[in-house]
């Protein structure tokens, strides 16, 4: 009976979405639970997320991939919405059904420890971080110097030592994987957007202001281009060079670029939605340092978004 009542919980969810067509209990669940993600429409993503675990549990088991799939997704709706701590046991658990079904040098398998890590990095607990990725990277040594899998790997492991302000290592790791991604898809694929970022905001955190400013700028102009100057794709890159621009203490264009990126937020996803708060939150603080009265947050300006 229980089961049943899962079931019935889930076609009840189901049938209040309000896309084309209805979408199958069993093959797409998790699809659903992803596109939700993608959608920023994270409380129900949560609650079907929510379901979707207790349906593949009870219906296949523990051991099963889409059980796992379930545990990263719902894993995947906390770290959106800065639940850090509450998303580290189910990436750990979908990290072990992994390893159990599919042994832990298996591509998928390494791909959940540096989801696990992405989770680590974003709370600022760097040194599990750096743990995770470098036993993924050795893992990963048998595969080649260039496959594209290993580029997503010294980009996390990158990102990980910027925090830590490991800069040398850092900048070693960023420049090693867009190598690899320019190598296999082309200079002018737009997921290599992300990587030049990160080398923009090393940079930024290294002092180098006119280089990183380069490099953000021509991350922009990727993402514009494959995604159009009105995407909510355009938002995080905005919002992040607008840090630069409050580190550089010029105000003016970090609120310019604080307000585009909000804007964009709102009308894609509401004014409720976590990264448009950041925006906003930075909004704010530029607003304060421009002399009008208001006082800035905690954040100060500075919180960029992933």
């Amino acid at each position: 009976m229980k089961v049943l009542a899962i079931i019935a919980a889930v076609f009840h969810v189901c049938s209040a979405w309000p896309l084309e067509r209805q979408v199958p209990l069993e093959a797409e669940l998790n699809d659903r639970v992803s596109q939700l993600i993608h959608l920023h429409r994270y409380t129900e993503a949560m609650e079907l997320a929510k379901k979707t675990v207790e349906h593949y549990t009870a219906t296949f088991g523990v051991r099963h991939e889409g059980t796992a799939t379930s545990l990263r997704n719902l894993a995947l709706c906390h770290t959106r919405i800065g639940q850090y701590g509450e998303a580290e046991p189910f990436y750990l658990r979908a990290v072990e059904i992994r390893e159990q079904l599919l042994g832990p040098k298996n591509i998928h398998t390494l791909e959940a420890l540096g989801e696990l890590a992405d989770n680590y990095e974003k709370a600022a607990e760097y040194p599990r971080a750096e743990a995770v990725l470098l036993r993924v990277v050795e893992a990963q040594k048998e595969w080649g110097e260039k496959h594209i899998a290993r580029a997503r790997t010294f980009e996390r492991l990158g990102i990980v030592y910027t925090g830590m302000h490991k800069f040398k290592e850092a900048e070693t790791l960023l420049q090693k994987a867009l190598t690899i991604y320019e190598a296999a898809y082309g200079p002018k694929f737009i997921q290599n957007a992300k990587c030049i970022e990160e080398l923009a905001r090393l940079n930024q955190e290294m002092g180098n202001f006119e280089k990183a400013e380069g490099l953000y700028s021509r991350a922009i102009a990727m993402v514009e281009k494959g995604f159009g100057p009105k995407s909510p794709e355009m938002a995080p890159f905005l919002n992040n060079l607008g840090t630069l621009y409050f580190a550089m203490r010029d105000y003016g264009k970090a609120k310019t670029h604080y307000q585009r990126a909000y804007d964009l937020l709102k009308k894609a996803f509401g004014p409720k939605d976590p990264d448009a708060l950041i925006c906003l939150r930075n909004l704010t603080s530029a607003d304060a340092a421009l002399g009008k009265g208001v006082k800035p947050p905690p954040e100060s300006g500075g919180a960029t978004l992933i």
